[in-house]
């Protein structure tokens, strides 16, 4: 059995708050017991939460505090969520994070520095996914996935919510 061990970037975490609020772009995973489909980060929560193999693999899912923090206010801010509703979104995620077997960073570290990549705040991300022993940082965001294909040596690898969902595809 091999663990995809992944990190959530705080906007994939936004994602997969306005996907469980209404499905932006479907999508279908199926192993032997389980069928999940909706926005790809949200067919990953729920692999990840139902322990499931797919292709003799598992997701473990980990994040951060700071991630998190991130994401609250997001959806706070720009998207107006009571908070009420956002304190419900963290404990589903803390929830799927602990039952997929990862971990909440609690510690900040130092800015990984990450190839041509000058956000500050991604770099902290990006050490805090690397601290939690994690191969994939899953984000959308280009400058992320830009610095990693400019030097694929780095790690950890910057991918999106999709291509986590077809490696589970592959069969290893």
């Amino acid at each position: 059995m091999t663990a995809i061990r992944a990190f959530f970037d705080a906007n994939e975490l936004i994602r997969l708050a306005l996907a469980y609020h209404g499905d932006m772009a479907p999508t279908v995973l199926t192993s032997d017991r389980l069928e999940a489909s909706g926005d790809p980060i949200a067919v990953l929560v729920l692999i990840a939460s139902s322990g499931e193999l797919l292709n003799d693999q598992t997701l473990i899912i980990h994040t951060s505090l700071r991630t998190l923090q991130l994401a609250r206010a997001k959806l706070a801010e720009v998207y107006r969520w009571e908070p009420r509703v956002i304190d419900e979104f963290t404990r589903l995620v803390v929830g799927v994070v602990k039952s997929s077997g990862g971990s909440v960073h609690k510690t900040a570290v130092s800015p990984l520095v990450y190839g041509t990549l000058d956000d500050t705040e991604d770099r902290h991300r990006l050490a805090e996914a690397l601290d939690c022993g994690v191969e994939a940082f899953v984000t959308e965001d280009q400058g992320v996935i830009d610095a990693w294909r400019a030097d694929t040596s780095l790690r950890p690898i910057a991918v999106s919510a999709r291509d986590i969902v077809d490696r589970l595809r592959r069969r290893r």
